[in-house]
């Protein structure tokens, strides 16, 4: 039939350089507009008490349409107003009381309804609190709201809003920080062990371990004595088979075409579609990188909306707290204060931080790392791409000082042969995949619970890690 009955230029094919037909540019225009217009109904009152500008409110509804979020959240995680004014006019604009500060004692929420609380976005959430012998009062941080629908529930149910008041989620956060302390830090000392004794580092040996090498510190003297030449030769035989094996492992690495490249992302993905993604830095006598590595921090790409990076930090490090203050933080950036006890190691640490994590995925950075911008979407992108065996991913490492002698040189050399070859050449064979303790991205669902089969024994659903770009 040809092009016969149809509208000009809707029977053939268009060119792509040429633009969208005529009229679809300012449709779709105006399909935003009245899509960021939206966003912004019921927030004029609230916006008008910060004094925003229509041009800042519009910024901050746009990019709640291309975040699939909210405005209040945009608004929250922007900075552009701190976050006790922000919450002092939503108090004021809901007609509510404003706390600014809550006793945690008077928190009558449980450990576990204050950790659910603290993984959720940023803390936010709600928690019952004792009022004196009147009526509890129900304290609420929202990070979300749709604040028209707020107001006709607060028109509706007179009797809850006179038991709501209104705090910050700092506010909030610290109370119920403080209310789960103790717990955090007990399961942090003894919970690996207590749910998997065979997997904690509190034993170093077990008891067939630790009988052969009480087995070989008494044997080899004695046979060291009676046949000294024999037994030279013997230990001199086993080390230089297990040193043989390690240049095997490499020279197996070397000859194979399996080598680490950094990996081209393809069309970016719309940010609607990015999951929430908490970053945790374990932080240790490093007050003079603090500056370096919240620069780095903030060039990663990812929504801030969507974006929770927690400073991970001995509560008696002062040096490098007092260095972390000296900085203005962003909204999506915390301090996690770890109380001092033993043992004082990194892994104590992190698992101090990790049931406050409340991203789909987490990263674990140390404070010397510059992680790449793209680093977390590409990461993303393999977890996505993988399917759900795949539970972690390392970043491969990158030594920047290698120009600065011969150490630092051979140091860059051994890093680039285990990123660029070995570990490449172990994941495509399917065998054990020893993992470093930094750029590392998980699934956050290997934290949130404990995970049982049926014998009792927890299952931790790491399968398999794959490499990325430079870290």
């Amino acid at each position: 039939m040809g092009d016969r009955g149809l509208p000009p230029g809707l029977g053939r094919r268009r060119d792509p350089a040429a633009g969208p037909p005529p009229g679809i540019g300012g449709w779709s225009e105006g399909v935003r507009l009245l899509d960021r217009l939206r966003l912004l109904n019921g927030w004029d009152g609230f916006l008008a008490r910060l004094r925003l500008t229509d041009d800042v409110a519009m910024r901050l509804a746009e990019r709640a349409r291309v975040n699939r979020t909210c405005l209040h959240s945009e608004l929250l995680s922007s900075g552009i107003v701190p976050e006790d004014a922000h919450f002092r006019a939503l108090s004021a604009e809901l007609g509510l009381p404003f706390l600014d500060a809550i006793d945690p004692a008077r928190l009558l929420t449980g450990e576990a309804g204050a950790l659910a609380a603290l993984r959720s976005a940023r803390g936010s959430g709600m928690s019952l609190l004792e009022n004196g012998g009147a009526e509890t009062l129900l304290v609420i941080a929202p990070v979300k709201l749709d604040i028209i629908a707020f107001k006709a529930l607060l028109a509706r149910r007179p009797r809850l809003a006179s038991r709501l008041v209104v705090a910050s989620p700092s506010t909030l956060r610290a109370a119920l920080l403080a209310r789960v302390h103790a717990h955090l830090l007990r399961e942090a000392c003894r919970g690996l062990f207590n749910v998997w004794p065979a997997m904690s580092a509190r034993f170093i040996t077990d008891s067939w371990q630790a009988f052969f090498v009480g087995v070989a510190i008494v044997a080899v003297p004695v046979l060291l004595f009676l046949a000294p030449v024999v037994t030279a030769l013997s230990v001199y035989a086993c080390f230089s088979t297990l040193f043989l094996g390690c240049i095997g492992l490499r020279l197996a690495s070397a000859v194979s075409e399996t080598i680490g490249d950094e990996v081209r992302l393809g069309a970016r993905p719309a940010d609607a579609d990015l999951p929430a993604y908490t970053v945790l830095v374990a932080l240790h006598s490093e007050a003079e990188v603090i500056p370096d590595l919240l620069a780095a921090l903030a060039g990663l790409d990812w929504p801030r909306s969507k974006l929770e990076i927690k400073l991970v930090c001995e509560e008696d490090d002062e040096a490098t707290l007092a260095a972390i203050g000296r900085q203005t933080l962003r909204p999506w950036v915390e301090v996690i204060k770890v109380p001092p006890s033993e043992p004082r190691t990194k892994p104590k640490a992190l698992s101090f931080a990790l049931p406050l994590a409340g991203g789909e995925l987490i990263a674990l950075y140390d404070a010397e790392d510059r992680p790449h911008p793209m680093q977390l979407r590409e990461a993303w992108a393999r977890f996505r791409d993988e399917g759900d065996d795949l539970a972690c991913v390392q970043a491969p490492l990158s030594i920047t000082n290698g120009r600065y002698g011969i150490l630092p040189f051979m140091f860059r050399l051994e890093y680039a042969a285990l990123f660029r070859g070995i570990l490449p050449w172990l994941s495509s064979n399917d065998l054990l995949i020893p993992l470093g303790g930094t750029s590392n991205h998980f699934r956050g669902l290997m934290y949130q619970e404990h995970q049982t089969s049926g014998s009792g024994k927890a299952v931790i659903p790491l399968q398999s890690a794959r490499g990325l770009t430079d870290g």
